[in-house]
């Protein structure tokens, strides 16, 4: 629904609109092209002939911004993600230690590399699909070892920033996790050939904030039509175009709470190579809205192209709720830690059956 109101001077509409069913606070400002002095009756035909031009402007954001699929995954790839710091960590238990890592989680409907592309490649503005990343370039980790309060148990404590920006993309993100770790089952050791940790325990509890975005080309909208400059008199009404080049910061803006529960399992040998594996459970409380800023100009050719004084232009900004993370998720990890005196590389890989991956790279030093 577009409501107008009519301003003669100035010739300004100001439109509020209403996106159906969408949980939304989108506005459209629009500014009509000014002409000269005693144009006042072309400048109102102008307005009036401009209605069904923004009433696609209107359309083509509905449907750029109503993605429910699309938010939902980048809010589920949000919930996973934040578990990636805590899965090698158990390696570590019972030292002190600091490491500076990367981590990423893709999630989809399919991991076909053809399907993705066709995807993609095919994508119109309504078109929305499962498929969701989430990053964490910058993370830092660290082990306390808590004995001293609780006998054998270690804690844990993630932190990542970001905030890139490009001419066309940014990515703004915002990481905490607090965990435990304790042995549910004693170490077996044979000297410093083997080290087993039969059955380890974690629990960690997240927030995760992200915000990533890129300029969006929604193509150009054309209108023609023809006005009567007066009306019955004797001039043969004119053809005018209109053109609108839709497009806009559109950023995907996710806030998520993730508690994790993980037991896990360790081979260490000759103290400098390490293989884990294990399986969790996590319960995720967030969401994954679009947001929009997007100003353009309203530019008129044909008949009135040389009149115009001044350009008129359109603005939309504002927020559309998203959807949430699928609640309750499993996911399954393995991977490998190699130690070259105190210094050690990790690389922790991790997955939920059939939707999620997950992968990652920190280095670090044992204290």
């Amino acid at each position: 629904m577009i409501n107008l109101k009519y301003y003669p001077a100035g010739i300004s509409f100001f439109l509020f609109i209403s996106l159906g069913s969408l949980a939304a606070e989108i506005s459209i400002t629009a500014t009509m092209p000014t002409l000269g002095p005693g144009m006042a009756r072309l400048e109102a035909l102008l307005s009036e002939s401009l209605g069904p031009s923004l009433a696609e402007v209107e359309n083509t954001f509905n449907d750029l911004l109503d993605k429910p699929e699309l938010t939902g995954a980048f809010s589920t790839a949000s919930a996973l993600n934040g578990t990636l710091p805590l899965q090698g960590s158990l390696v570590r238990a019972s030292e002190y230690s600091f490491a500076f890592g990367s981590y990423g989680t893709l999630y989809s409907n399919t991991f076909d590399a053809d399907s993705l592309n066709d995807q993609f490649s095919d994508m119109e503005e309504d078109d929305d699909f499962t498929f969701g990343v989430n990053l964490l370039l910058v993370n830092t980790s660290f082990t306390l070892p808590l004995d001293q309060l609780i006998s054998h148990t270690t804690g844990y404590l993630s932190l990542a920033y970001a905030d890139l920006s490009s001419e066309d993309y940014y990515l703004k993100n915002f990481f905490v996790q607090a965990a435990l770790g304790y042995p549910v089952l004693k170490e077996i050791r044979r000297r410093k050939l083997l080290v087993w940790t039969p059955l380890y325990g974690q629990c960690g509890l997240s927030f995760a904030y992200s915000k990533i975005g890129a300029l969006v080309d929604a193509g150009t909208i054309t209108d023609n039509f023809e006005l009567d400059p007066d009306g019955s008199g004797p001039l043969l009404p004119q053809n005018v175009s209109v053109q609108i080049e839709p497009s806009g910061d559109v950023g995907l803006e996710t806030h998520m709470g993730t508690l994790s529960f993980s037991l896990s399992s360790a081979i260490s040998l000759l103290e400098t190579f390490h293989y884990y594996v294990g399986a969790g459970i996590s319960f995720s409380l967030g969401r994954t809205d679009i947001s929009v800023e997007s100003f353009e100009n309203i530019t008129v050719l044909g008949y009135l192209s040389n009149l115009i004084e001044k350009d008129g232009s359109v603005r939309v900004s504002g927020n559309v709720d998203g959807s949430r993370p699928e609640a309750v998720l499993t996911y399954f990890y393995t991977g490998i830690q190699l130690d070259v005196s105190s210094i050690f590389l990790n690389i922790p890989f991790s997955f939920s059956p059939g939707s999620a991956v997950s992968t990652g790279l920190s280095v670090g030093i044992s204290l």
